[in-house]
């Protein structure tokens, strides 16, 4: 049977809320909205048109993926940061609010050439190469199917011929310098596991999650070599867990950055760390 897009609307808003979402309109006027091909902006759900039978069924199967835990963002394939769009799928990691602060970071200063590590969708560095149109950068991840999200968003977000993309396990297979490296590794313990909300612990790559038993394994490896792939004054600025700040310090300390700083996110958790090398 056909129905309404008004009808639609109101079945996926009391189905989710049904298992406790608080903004089941919005989410369901965004599947909504993905599923007729509309803008969420331009779309009225009070229009009376109709929705084929296909399209009823689609929407209805989406609305119980969010049921199931699945975040918005990978049922509709994208995420907003920083004020670009992203693709996303369920190889990357979800982009986080949280992480705007590197980009937010990265931005106080001038720089010409930039490093991501772990690009995941590519969110840090192609939202930077947006904000400065004069910087070139390079995205490296482990995953070549994360290289392929990042690629794709580099190319939808216009700077596609300002970024290049290298398959590489941390620096192996970098030989450049540069005036900013910037990363979101992964941080979590893996004795948090169960303290992680469904969206994330179902549905975001582990392998972009978890840092070992400490969650620190990755900083140490980026700091093992972090020193020699930046310029004299070069900064790294990466994102941590709220409880990392003093260890993720020492690292900064001991392998000679000066002018060490932690930023805090939007929930005044410690969230990011950044330094630079002496001139």
């Amino acid at each position: 049977m056909e129905e309404t897009c008004y009808n639609l609307f109101i079945f996926g808003r009391e189905r989710l809320k049904e298992v406790g979402i608080s903004n089941g309109a919005r989410e369901s006027k965004k599947i909504l909205a993905f599923v007729t091909n509309h803008e969420y902006s331009t779309l009225n759900w009070m229009q009376e048109f109709i929705i084929s039978k296909e399209l009823k069924f689609k929407f209805i199967d989406l609305i119980e993926q969010r049921v199931s835990g699945a975040p918005i963002s990978k049922i509709i394939g994208k995420r907003l940061f920083f004020n670009s769009e992203f693709f996303v799928n369920e190889n990357v990691l979800d982009p986080r609010p949280e992480t705007e602060v590197v980009v937010s970071v990265a931005l106080e200063k001038n720089f010409s050439t930039v490093l991501d590590l772990g690009t995941g969708t590519g969110c840090i560095v192609i939202s930077l190469l947006k904000e400065r149109p004069d910087v070139v950068g390079v995205s490296v991840d482990i995953s070549k199917e994360c290289l392929n999200v990042a690629k794709i968003n580099a190319e939808t977000n216009g700077v596609l011929d300002r970024v290049k993309f290298i398959h590489s396990d941390w620096f192996s297979n970098v030989n450049t310098k540069f005036d900013l490296i910037v990363s979101n590794p992964p941080y979590i313990r893996l004795s948090e596991l169960n303290d992680l909300s469904r969206e994330v612990k179902n549905f975001d790559p582990k392998v972009a999650l978890f840092g070992g038993r400490d969650g620190l394994n990755c900083y140490e490896a980026i700091f093992n070599d972090v020193s020699r792939f930046l310029n004299p004054g070069g900064r790294f600025i990466t994102e941590i867990g709220y409880t990392q700040s003093s260890i993720v310090k020492k690292f900064f300390l001991n392998n000679g950055f000066i002018d060490i700083k932690v930023t805090k996110d939007l929930d005044l958790n410690n969230r990011v760390v950044s330094g630079h090398l002496p001139l």
